[in-house]
């Protein structure tokens, strides 16, 4: 999922009767934890993930294996990703690869 397809299915979503009063994930057609997008990014740059200590009160919000899975929106909503994460991700390196360097 690209930003250009969140936003779409963002607006989409949020325009129709059929999601109101509910939650759904987004997640496209890859379903990748946090973990797994964070290495994505990670490798992209060549750094490493390290996984800090949480306090307890974030584990009652969140978890690091979250998976965005968009299956319930996507049974309501007819829409073709453009790209899944990992290609869109390492599109993004090129794209915003430095163009200027500064002088020594």
């Amino acid at each position: 999922m690209s930003v250009v397809n969140l936003c779409e299915v963002l607006i989409c979503a949020g325009m129709s009767e059929k999601c109101m009063n509910d939650i759904y994930n987004i997640g496209g057609n890859d379903e990748l934890s946090i973990r797994e997008m964070a290495e994505v990014i990670a490798n992209i740059y060549s750094v490493n993930v390290k996984p800090i200590e949480w306090p307890e009160m974030a584990f009652k919000l969140e978890s690091w294996d979250t998976v965005f899975d968009s299956k319930k929106l996507n049974g309501l909503m007819v829409y073709s990703y453009q790209y899944n994460f990992k290609d869109w991700a390492q599109e993004q390196k090129v794209f915003n690869s430095p163009k200027i360097s500064l002088r020594s």
